[in-house]
């Protein structure tokens, strides 16, 4: 089976850390569990053990993936390779940052440092750095979010303006944990509704966003969820999105 085995290491971590979390209802965007799962844990576990996907779904579908050091290792990696297995073409981005900006360093010379939940840090070479590439060649825009024992995306301008740019061209935006902060900070949320990783919803609330603690919320253009447990159901409401002529 070749779905999601890269990734199967960091997900076992993933579901011990956060096994014992409580969970809220899904939201009217994804309103039920998969058949046969009666637990988020179950449905991350089906999600990652699930059979053969249609490569041919999202065949033509170009979607960019932005990550820097200290990204989520589970969030970024099931997504990425569910979508590439679905038929979809995937860019990982990453921002220049200043110390780029000022050598000749190529994003095929840098690596961007992920990590799971059990310890280890992962090394992903990234196919262009943001200022590359243009967010209106793209279908969706996908942030996983950062570990949460790492710095918090929230400061990172250029990711905000990429996510902004590729919201003001009616491109959808999915977000991940402290993706949605991220968001709120690039005034992106202001008065709306959202949900985030729940460390970081209080500080929503006071970034003038709306928040639900939902698995996926939607408003206009943008899809929030909170973390991994809810990654499955984030995905399905992507490929639904993707999917439809």
């Amino acid at each position: 089976m070749m779905i999601l085995k890269r990734a199967a290491s960091a997900v076992i971590g993933s579901v011990l850390f956060f096994g014992g979390m409580g969970m809220t209802a899904a939201s009217n965007l994804a309103p039920e569990l998969e058949p046969k799962a009666t637990t988020p844990h179950q449905e991350l576990m089906a999600f990652l053990l699930r059979g053969p996907a249609n490569p041919a779904l999202l065949s033509g579908k170009h979607v960019a993936v932005i990550i820097e050091d200290g990204a989520d290792a589970v969030t970024f990696q099931l997504a990425r390779d569910y979508l590439v297995e679905q038929g979809a073409t995937v860019d990982v981005l990453t921002p220049r940052g200043e110390v780029r900006a000022e050598t000749s360093i190529r994003a095929s010379q840098t690596s961007v440092i992920s990590h799971d939940y059990a310890g280890n840090e992962r090394l992903t070479t990234p196919d262009a750095f943001l200022d590359e590439t243009d967010p209106r060649s793209y279908q969706a825009v996908y942030l996983p979010g950062n570990h949460p024992d790492t710095q918090s995306l929230e400061g990172n301008a250029e990711i905000a303006r990429y996510a902004a740019h590729a919201a003001s061209a009616g491109k959808p935006v999915f977000a991940m944990g402290d993706s949605s902060l991220l968001l709120a900070r690039g005034n992106l949320l202001r008065g709306r509704h959202a949900t985030g990783a729940r460390n970081m919803q209080a500080f929503l609330v006071w970034s003038g966003v709306e928040v639900a603690d939902e698995p996926v919320v939607r408003d206009s253009v943008i899809y929030t969820s909170r973390d991994a447990f809810d990654l499955p159901r984030l995905m399905r409401v992507m490929n639904e999105l993707l999917s439809t002529p």
